[in-house]
């Protein structure tokens, strides 16, 4: 059996979005879609973080949504995000697309990931954000995306100030 490769994904800092003040429906901040026709991909971590500081107190809970309906390709994007290796490999090998602002279908479920987090009153959020690690403590992920399939999410928080980047980290086998 072959030893699975781990990925890492997130929004170039240069895309940051800023949060949702409303529950996501059918726009997604950030997606990864397993373009593989035989692999599964397990969701290993998800995770987060403010690139601009919002200015002000900020609550922020992550979102996520498995789609149900296998996909042929990643749905419109406003920004293709880049697929890296995390075993230093420049070229990572992986079929995984991912993008930003990626209108979806909202056939799945829309559920908080994690534990939200809080600025505590401070308002320099800079930074302000989460990781979570999405394998249980058993050792079963808690997502297996199959292959056409994908995983979206989105930040939802008390402002819609400041600006988010969204990372995830899966292996391949």
């Amino acid at each position: 059996m072959a030893t699975p490769q781990a990925f890492v994904t997130g929004t170039a800092i240069a895309s940051a979005l800023a949060p949702s003040i409303v529950a996501p429906t059918t726009v997604a901040r950030f997606c990864l879609y397993n373009g593989d026709p035989v692999k599964s991909y397990t969701i290993t971590s998800v995770g987060h973080f403010y690139v601009t500081s919002a200015a002000a107190a900020e609550s922020t809970q992550l979102f996520a949504h498995v789609s149900v309906a296998p996909l042929k390709v990643l749905p419109t994007a406003t920004a293709a995000q880049a697929i890296k290796s995390l075993s230093g490999n420049i070229n990572s090998g992986s079929l995984a697309q991912a993008g930003s602002s990626v209108t979806i279908v909202n056939d799945g479920v829309w559920h908080p990931v994690g534990q939200s987090v809080n600025s505590g009153g401070g308002t320099a959020t800079i930074g302000l954000g989460t990781w979570t690690n999405l394998i249980q403590p058993n050792g079963q992920p808690i997502y297996v995306i199959p292959p056409g399939g994908m995983i979206s999410f989105s930040v939802v928080s008390s402002t819609a100030a400041g600006t988010v980047a969204n990372y995830v980290t899966w292996t391949e086998a």
